[in-house]
């Protein structure tokens, strides 16, 4: 009878808790927005309100930038909307909370989604990206007025910076649009964690300088230009004193074998390591043994990339470009360096200065550390988030 009773009570609470339909891409494959979603679905969040994923996610170890048209994916995507058609009118969420794609096939997609929600409930949507804009000008006319009409309607809209909210002016109200950075656990990477490394890095100032890498590895992710800097290294007899490790699924065969090529080719295969896709505690342990991170991205979809918040929290001094928001999280001189996009000679002079001068680089992975503390940890995204929520609902 015990039993019963709580099961009965466990049901009335969800059914008191409101409930809000996530509509996104989850793990696989693993990278930035999918994290994002996960954390979102594993939060506290649960005990406020009843979290009901949609999955958009193709699934793979990796996420192609492209958007391009196919039969298969627009037949998935009718698929789709019909299934989410049917789970509107059975759960009747309160809020729909949609992630928007940066694609021409997914910017139809979800204005269709947002004007479908809209007729069941509130409809709030995230941008996890800055190409926006730039994709909306760029599209067919009628597509940019069914994408106007969708966004007219949204009830609140979500941006990784104060930098993204020139992407909707003109297509939402200033107040609906709110800032909410992305943060990850500090339990991932703790205190203690931080300071056992910060140790370890200051008994062996003077050792080989582990670099790392740690996204997918897209050419305009900018890991080729690393690569040349370790080449150019290596020309001036100082390889010996770095070791170069990049993490992250190949944008295809033909980027992997060039690579692999320009590595042997340029005898860097004793100081070059490729480890492909790593995660969890593997992912963090990198970066808690590495001493300084490299994101020398030119990605047209950068947001604000959670590998360089991942770095931050153990205690990282980054060297990476002005792409999306990355200048908010990297503050040139202070925990780390912003250098010019496609610039391998740039790359080379601040990691010379960082490995020439222990006490900079100890520094500047203190301030990283304390930039995550203060502006990108779980608590300060799960919050973020909650508070969006509980003003679209009071409304």
């Amino acid at each position: 009878m015990k039993n019963i009773q709580s099961a009965d009570s466990s049901e009335s609470a969800d059914r008191m808790r409101p409930c809000i339909l996530l509509v996104g891409p989850f793990p696989p494959p693993y990278q930035g927005v999918t994290l994002m979603f996960q954390t979102i679905l594993e939060s506290s969040l649960n005990l406020e309100f009843t979290l009901l994923p949609f999955n958009m996610s193709y699934g793979g170890s990796k996420s192609s930038p492209g958007g391009e048209w196919s039969f298969k994916k627009i037949l998935s995507n009718i698929k789709r909307t019909y299934k989410l058609i049917k789970i509107l009118r059975k759960e009747q969420p309160q809020i729909v909370y949609i992630s928007l794609s940066q694609t021409c096939l997914g910017l139809i997609r979800n204005s269709l989604w947002i004007l479908l929600a809209k007729r069941f409930s509130r409809c709030i949507i995230h941008l996890h990206g800055s190409y926006f804009r730039i994709l909306y000008n760029s599209v067919n006319p009628l597509v940019r007025i069914l994408t106007r009409r969708a966004l007219s309607q949204v009830d609140a809209c979500i941006v990784l910076s104060e930098q993204f909210r020139p992407i909707f002016s003109g297509l939402i109200p200033n107040e609906r649009i709110f800032v909410v950075p992305n943060g990850i656990s500090e339990q991932t990477i703790s205190d203690r964690d931080f300071q056992l490394a910060m140790e370890r890095r200051r008994m062996n100032p003077l050792g080989p300088l582990k670099v790392v890498f740690l996204s997918n590895l897209f050419e305009a992710k900018g890991f080729g230009y690393l690569l040349e800097a370790a080449a150019m290294l290596a020309k001036r007899g100082l390889i010996n004193h770095y070791y170069f490790v990049l993490a992250g699924a190949w944008e295809n065969k033909a980027v992997q074998c060039k690579w692999q090529a320009f590595v042997q080719q340029n005898s860097l295969a004793d100081h070059v390591r490729f480890l492909g896709v790593i995660s969890g505690k593997d992912k963090f342990q990198l970066l808690l043994d590495s001493d300084v991170f490299v994101l020398p991205t030119y990605y047209q979809y950068e947001g604000q990339p959670l590998s360089i918040v991942e770095a931050m929290a153990a205690g990282l001094p980054i060297i990476a470009t002005d792409q999306g928001c990355i200048t908010e999280m990297v503050q040139d001189g202070v925990n780390g360096f912003i250098v010019p996009q496609r610039d391998a000679i740039s790359i080379v002079d601040r990691l010379e200065l960082l490995r020439n001068d222990p006490d900079l680089r100890f520094r500047m992975g203190g301030a990283s550390r304390s930039i995550y503390i203060h502006y990108y940890t779980q608590d300060i995204f799960i919050n973020g988030l909650k508070r969006v929520f509980l003003q679209i609902l009071s409304n």
